[in-house]
């Protein structure tokens, strides 16, 4: 189910909000008072990230408990 990385990301994510087919939240990596990181799933089921304060996704992953595999979707075959 492509749904399950976004849900992983969404879960460890505050104040999130979904507007537009895509989700807000406030970014982990810096001291944030409004919802600034972007989440989409584009149509392969990755998750991308953007903060639009300019943290890198490295930040944010490693603030989040995560890494760069947790957002691909599990296709089964051992391939990221």
């Amino acid at each position: 189910m492509l749904q399950n990385n976004l849900t992983l990301v969404l879960s460890k994510l505050n104040k999130v909000k979904k507007t537009n087919g895509q989700y807000q939240a406030c970014c982990p990596a810096h001291d944030d008072k409004v919802a600034s990181l972007s989440i989409t799933q584009d149509a392969t089921g990755k998750v991308l990230l953007y903060c639009h304060a300019g943290c890198e996704t490295e930040d944010i992953l490693q603030r989040l408990g995560l890494e760069y595999k947790d957002l691909f979707p599990n296709e089964g075959n051992g391939n990221k």
